[in-house]
């Protein structure tokens, strides 16, 4: 445990320069940087609660949670992706089989989920899955995330039960929407989506 955190101090100094760097940027754009992004995944918070099977890293919780208080001693929009990010790639991940993770992120080293879970979409059934449609808020660092998750429901389903979908960030609009004081970089904006077809 000891060698995980020691590891990921060493990638500090490195994100506290590129923080240094870029924090008027990341005031007037309300988001993180993609490379300042990448500097912070080579910490392995973003797969730290993956499992193994998938790909990841599964850090034990006390581990993962002093990562994230040392990000979040640089800037707090980092702490919060770091945080919530990483959690939300361990829900994710956490109820699918390896093969499905491994799937989903393929070899890419940013394994960043932004979410947004309260079930705002609705969804109706067509021939090869459902089309949903939805409007969530709050889906933070949604600009830099490599997989999206949208919560609906199914429009005619009696008692209405919560659901999960999971996007390509591609595949939604971004509403530019998120001004909240010293949490600007972390990108809380809306999502939009307008029929997309779920298997």
């Amino acid at each position: 445990n000891s060698t995980i955190l020691d590891n990921a101090k060493k990638e500090l100094p490195h994100i506290k320069n590129l923080f240094d760097k870029y924090s008027k940027k990341i005031e007037s754009d309300r988001r993180l940087p993609d490379d300042l992004v990448t500097a912070v995944s080579k910490t392995g918070i973003f797969d730290s609660m993956i499992p193994l099977s998938g790909g990841g890293r599964e850090w034990k919780l006390p581990v993962t949670l002093r990562v994230i208080e040392e990000l979040s001693k640089i800037d707090g929009s980092i702490g919060w992706m770091s945080g919530v990010g990483g959690a939300v790639s361990g829900v994710t991940t956490g109820w699918l089989p390896s093969n499905v993770i491994r799937a989903l992120f393929g070899k890419d080293p940013l394994r960043l989920v932004s979410a947004s879970t309260r079930p705002s979409g609705i969804a109706t059934s067509v021939p090869g899955g459902i089309s949903l449609s939805g409007k969530w808020q709050f889906a933070s660092s949604v600009s830099n995330a490599r997989l999206v998750l949208g919560g609906f429901h199914l429009e005619d389903e009696i008692p209405k039960v919560g659901l999960i979908a999971i996007f390509k960030p591609n595949e939604l609009e971004i509403v530019d929407s998120w001004y909240v004081l010293g949490m600007l970089g972390s990108g809380s904006n809306v999502l939009v989506i307008y029929n997309i077809i779920v298997p």
